[in-house]
């Protein structure tokens, strides 16, 4: 007879499955491994700090500056000053020769940019408003003459002419009444900043 069979080996348990490698970490933006994005660099950091050193220098060289011209040291002159009567005197005279002669231009320069000129009948705000103005009348009337008399002179932070007026014209009547400009020195320049008129 055959021998007999072997006996089945019985399965046995199953072999643990492999332990999970760890996935390299990806290169970042910059290209250096192992960097969480976002994390700033070292020469970011160094570059950062010497723009902000910089600043903070030009920001004190600013504050020295200004330390200085409020010591009375070099630097422009104040924004606003006193004014004499003297000043105040020939102020008034430039106006009425640049009115005189019809001069727009020399008007402009006396003018400050935000004169203020009031009549009755109105008024106008800014430079180029009043000297439009006076360049219609200019244009409507032929002007040979703009006399002052009665004037009355203040000076001060903020000076002060008022009198009465006379503006001739050609082949025309005369016409006339009484004024008041305001001025003041601007940056050591002498400039009217208000123009009040009541025609007579």
């Amino acid at each position: 007879p055959p021998p007999p069979a072997p006996p089945r080996a019985r399965p046995g348990p199953a072999p643990p499955p492999p332990a999970p490698t760890a996935a390299p970490t990806p290169p970042t933006a910059g290209g250096a491994p192992g960097r969480t994005p976002g994390a700033p660099r070292a020469g970011s950091r160094r570059r950062a700090l010497a723009g902000l050193l910089a600043a903070s220098v030009a920001g004190f060289g600013v504050v020295v500056t200004l330390a200085i011209a409020g010591a009375g040291g070099t630097g422009p002159p104040p924004a606003v000053e006193p004014v004499t009567d003297g000043e105040v005197k020939l102020t008034v005279r430039r106006f009425a020769d640049a009115y005189a002669h019809e001069d727009t231009r020399a008007l402009g320069r006396l003018l400050t940019a935000d004169v203020t000129r009031v009549l009755p009948g109105g008024a106008q705000r800014g430079r180029r408003d009043v000297v439009g103005e006076y360049a219609r009348q200019f244009a409507d009337n032929a002007i040979v003459g703009y006399d002052v008399a009665e004037l009355d002179i203040r000076s001060g932070d903020s000076g002060r002419a008022a009198g009465t007026y006379t503006v001739r014209r050609r082949k025309a009547p005369p016409f006339g009444g009484g004024f008041v400009l305001g001025v003041v020195k601007e940056r050591g320049r002498v400039r009217i900043g208000l123009i009040a008129a009541t025609p007579t």
